[in-house]
């Protein structure tokens, strides 16, 4: 297990809404043959958004994802059985993953469908918010904590694929939110040891085991649970 340095971040943080830009291709992802896969319920979608630029916005409490038109906020179709949706992250072809803290999976949709095409389990640990890397397309994944209340991590999916190499850092509790820069750089923050929220973030080089911190006097900033890419 991997650890990151931790420092004062200054930005605002990832939450629980995503846009997405249409696109024409779809994912190369293939189909999981998964049980959990077959267990949502009726989810839909309006026809013709395949091209569209949509809005993905989950509600953790009844388990669904909502699906608005962007900029126009019109409901366009929903994700429904999912189990505690927390969190959502796109990757470059437009397909949405969403992070479900109650089964512990990160589950993959094409963009506008209704279908689940692929599943990422996130073994003993309690998921809460994804990121994909523009340049690589690996898949980063906030865990709060371990399912035994130990600390949080961040977890990375090499090409969103396979199982997950986790970053730790002794002085953070729980780890809530993560997100790429254009230069591949990964970011995170979350609540410190004594429960405070104090946001953080840490530098990973995309080729390098070593990470590396960036320093700022700016002040944390309040919790925020929605954020657009």
């Amino acid at each position: 297990m991997r650890r990151l340095r931790w420092v004062p971040w200054f930005a605002g943080v990832l939450g629980v809404a995503v846009a997405v830009a249409g696109c024409s291709g779809g994912s190369q992802t293939q189909p999981t043959a998964n049980a959990q896969l077959l267990r949502r319920g009726a989810s839909w979608m309006a026809r013709g958004l395949a091209n569209r630029d949509l809005l993905y916005l989950s509600d953790d409490g009844d388990g669904d994802v909502y699906v608005y038109s962007f900029p126009a906020a019109k409901l366009q179709g929903t994700l429904t059985g999912l189990s505690v949706p927390t969190g959502e992250c796109v990757d470059n072809a437009g397909d949405v993953w969403i992070v479900e803290e109650g089964t512990n999976d990160i589950v993959e949709y094409a963009h506008g469908g209704t279908i689940p095409i692929a599943t990422l389990t996130d073994p003993n640990n309690a998921p809460e918010a994804c990121a994909v890397d523009p340049k690589t397309g690996n898949l980063a994944v906030a865990n709060a904590q371990t399912l035994s209340a130990g600390p949080g991590s961040v977890g990375v999916y090499a090409h969103a694929q396979g199982t997950p190499t986790l970053y730790t850092d002794r002085q953070m509790k729980f780890v809530l939110f993560v997100t790429y820069d254009d230069k591949g750089n990964l970011y995170a923050n979350g609540v410190d040891s004594s429960l405070a929220y104090r946001p953080s973030f840490a530098r990973t080089p995309v080729h390098s085991p070593q990470s590396r911190s960036i320093r700022t006097s700016s002040k944390p900033p309040t919790f925020s649970g929605m954020a657009s890419t």
